[in-house]
């Protein structure tokens, strides 16, 4: 029947990704056919539903909360950059610290060295493990400063861009909690009071008039002189 069908692929899915985040959750880094062996079907049957790690990765990240931007940004489509950037660092750092043990686990797998210091090539089995790079947190700034992106001259917006990373994902929250010593409430107020400092500092930057360079003629050099 059609609907069995349907229900015993989802319930394949599901048990993939279930498989998944006990794994993470039980620190280990696992690749997709150590997922498929821990849910008991072949590594063929996993790589059907998930054809990479990054596409297991985001499955995971769904089930284990992550928001959608409509959640993070409803009601905030005409706010200031400053208001959604406090938003998106609220509900997306705050899902991290509710799922703590998984991220640690993500900050472990990618802060391992490469072979001699090298990137490792994309066919190496690392590569297909979980947590994947997905290029999820810079997607998330994007998105929460799109609306005010034009208010930014493109020099400010590059280093908003790349400042507010340092205060989004695993490498912070673990920094805040181990290294500061903070509760998970304090980790995830230091981060949005954070982030709209950073948001004002550059707003500040972009809205500062240019000096212009004073060319100094021979003549008046020579008056300034005496």
């Amino acid at each position: 029947m059609p609907g069995e069908r349907k229900n015993q692929k989802q319930r394949t899915r599901d048990g993939l990704v279930e498989a998944a985040v006990k794994l993470l959750r039980a620190g280990r880094s696992p690749t997709v056919s150590d997922v498929a062996a821990a849910a008991l079907v072949s590594p063929a049957t996993a790589y059907r539903y998930f054809p990479s790690a990054q596409s297991l990765w985001q499955a995971v990240l769904q089930a284990i909360g992550e928001p959608s931007k409509q959640e993070v940004f409803a009601g905030l489509e005409r706010a200031d950059a400053e208001t959604r950037v406090a938003a998106m660092i609220e509900q997306v750092s705050g899902r991290m610290l509710d799922n703590e043990t998984v991220w640690r686990t993500a900050h472990a797998a990618r802060s391992e060295p490469g072979d001699g210091g090298r990137r490792r090539a994309a066919t190496n089995e690392h590569s297909s493990r979980i947590p994947a790079h997905t290029g999820q947190r810079l997607r998330w700034i994007d998105e929460a400063l799109a609306p005010a992106e034009r208010s930014f001259n493109a020099a400010s917006y590059r280093r908003l861009r790349s400042a507010l990373a340092l205060v989004i994902g695993a490498d912070p929250m673990i920094t805040l909690r181990d290294l500061c010593g903070l509760t998970a409430d304090d980790a995830r107020e230091l981060s949005v009071w954070a982030a709209r400092a950073l948001v004002r500092a550059a707003s500040r930057d972009a809205q500062a008039p240019r000096k212009r360079a004073v060319r100094t003629t021979p003549k008046k050099a020579a008056k300034r002189s005496r």
